[in-house]
């Protein structure tokens, strides 16, 4: 089941720099972690796969958080599609239908009004708000696309969900792989929604 929504990724080619960005618009940065081995099961997201890449993690007071990912020094040709605004995560898809109901029925968010989706916590840092917005120039984008990424939300069991996502639409879904970041260990997955847009599970190990 999905537990919570966790971080949004915002990849760049500067990772500093970017980091000295956010943290002079009321983020504080938790770690930095660089030259993390990068998993092969990663590889068809990534428009350019790279051995390593470094990782921070940012937080700020009832903001969203953002893990930064500098995954090369490449400029990407490609840009992400989810946009950053005020309270909420805007999610442009090609057919907004078959992506609301891919966010509903696999993500557990429920709509609230207009075209604002929420995901609901029992712990309030964990939930999170959504625009799912038409936009008929969606693009294919990857990882390492410049801007914002991938959305990442904590599970209890990655396998369910794999099943859920299959049955709703999504599609390259990696497999699942262990990850230790900041001295804990995860088991992730990586997937396209049924309208294109890249997410990621988290399962902590214990």
């Amino acid at each position: 089941m999905i537990i919570g929504f966790d971080h949004i990724a915002y990849s760049t080619i500067n990772i500093d720099a970017e980091i000295e960005n956010f943290v002079n618009n009321n983020y504080s940065c938790k770690f930095i972690n660089k030259q993390l081995k990068n998993n092969i099961a990663k590889k068809e997201l990534l428009e350019n796969f790279y051995d390593t890449h470094d990782i921070a993690f940012l937080t700020g007071d009832s903001i969203i958080s953002i893990e930064i990912i500098e995954h090369s020094k490449c400029l990407p040709a490609t840009a992400g599609e989810y946009k950053y605004r005020q309270n909420f995560i805007e999610v442009n898809a090609y057919n907004k239908k078959t992506e609301e109901e891919f966010w509903e029925n696999v993500l557990r968010f429920k709509k609230i009004s207009g075209n604002k989706m929420n995901l609901r916590s029992f712990n309030p840092s964990l939930s999170c708000t959504i625009e799912i917005c038409q936009n008929k120039d969606f693009s294919k984008y990857y990882l390492d696309s410049k801007g914002y990424t991938c959305m990442a939300f904590y599970s209890n069991n990655l396998k369910e969900e794999i099943r859920n996502i299959e049955k709703f639409g999504g599609k390259e879904i990696s497999d699942i792989f262990s990850f230790n970041v900041n001295n804990k260990l995860f088991n992730i997955t990586l997937f396209r929604t049924a309208g294109g847009n890249l997410c990621e599970l988290l399962e902590l190990k214990r």
